[in-house]
């Protein structure tokens, strides 16, 4: 189904809201830094922002599924590109090593909804999944900064990321909802080129490093125009005779010596690939949530402040869920 909007607001039914539980978890923790910790010192206002988010999203939005993305890793990313992520800590988590998405997962994972988690599978592979394995009744939002996953936004389908605020120039305080023309407008590019255009540009925060060499001016125009025309997915099947005619001479040959390192590139880019290899029930990932373990949670983290908030919201949240 299609879906109406303009700049200053978005009218839809949300039928799905797709939550990136690692992207809210460190969102909150930079946000909040150390200014709220528990009697030991450890940072707990991490917890208090997600909670928050979780309430007001639902709110808003009145989803009637709420689906939770966890990551569990991404070696299979790292055989292809060892470099992918190198700047990061791990995902997955051992005793020595603190992260706020453990905390974060341990509270939403009280909470009723469908709770998507794959071995060695990010949540944006999650989210890819999820976009393309269920039936919806109205638009999916894919809560989430992540620009990776504007491969996703698709008009025609109802599917949209949600950003907190504006990418690009005027900001805006509130939630903006990114669709097909946000998408072009940021990259000169449709979404479903997204792939493309990243393993040629690279991805700085990723590690992903792009087309090196023929640094001259008009590269970039090149490599759009590129993206854009049939000859480069063959570029892309290693197992075809590349086209290259369409780029300057001076471009063709890094592109050409390059090609293998651009073409695993867009393997691990390519969401809707990555997540063709995950295979889950929708359903069985369901649970109904447990208000007790909410409030042990909110104890545990010493947020005492949140307990009176946890019906309102636990009943708020099971009015909307359904499965098919």
């Amino acid at each position: 189904m299609g879906v109406d909007y303009d700049d200053a607001q978005t009218a839809f039914y949300c039928d799905t809201l797709v939550l990136d539980v690692s992207y809210i978890a460190f969102r909150h923790y930079h946000a909040m830094q150390n200014r709220v910790v528990d009697s030991e010192g450890t940072p707990t206002g991490h917890i208090l922002g997600a909670f928050t988010n979780l309430k007001l999203l639902n709110y808003d939005l009145k989803p009637r599924r709420v689906v939770y993305c966890y990551d569990r890793g991404h070696k299979w990313r790292n055989a292809l590109v060892p470099e992918y992520k190198s700047n990061r800590r791990p995902l997955i988590q051992n005793d020595d090593a603190w992260s706020p998405v453990t905390g974060v997962e341990q509270l939403y994972r009280t909470f009723p909804g469908h709770h998507l988690s794959y071995e060695d599978a990010e949540a944006d592979d999650m989210a890819a999944w999820c976009a393309a394995n269920h039936n919806r009744e109205g638009s999916m939002v894919i809560y989430s900064a992540d620009k990776d996953l504007y491969q996703l936004v698709d008009d025609a389908t109802g599917v949209m990321c949600a950003f907190p605020k504006k990418p690009g120039k005027g900001k805006r305080t509130k939630t903006f909802f990114v669709h097909d023309e946000q998408v072009h407008e940021d990259f000169g590019v449709k979404p479903i080129d997204i792939p493309k255009y990243k393993a040629l540009f690279g991805d700085k925060s990723d590690m992903i490093d792009g087309v090196k060499g023929g640094s001259r001016p008009g590269k970039k125009k090149a490599l759009s125009r590129f993206v854009k025309g049939d000859e480069s997915d063959l570029f892309f099947d290693l197992g075809a005779e590349p086209d290259l005619g369409s780029l300057p001479d001076w471009l063709q040959m890094p592109m050409f010596e390059q090609r293998e390192r651009l073409a695993a590139n867009l393997k691990i880019i390519n969401l809707k690939a990555a997540a063709a290899r995950i295979d889950l029930d929708f359903d069985s990932c369901f649970t109904k949530g447990n208000m007790e373990q909410t409030f042990e949670v909110l104890l545990e983290f010493e947020c005492e402040s949140l307990l009176s908030q946890v019906p309102f919201l636990h009943n708020a949240m099971r009015s909307s869920q359904s499965i098919d």
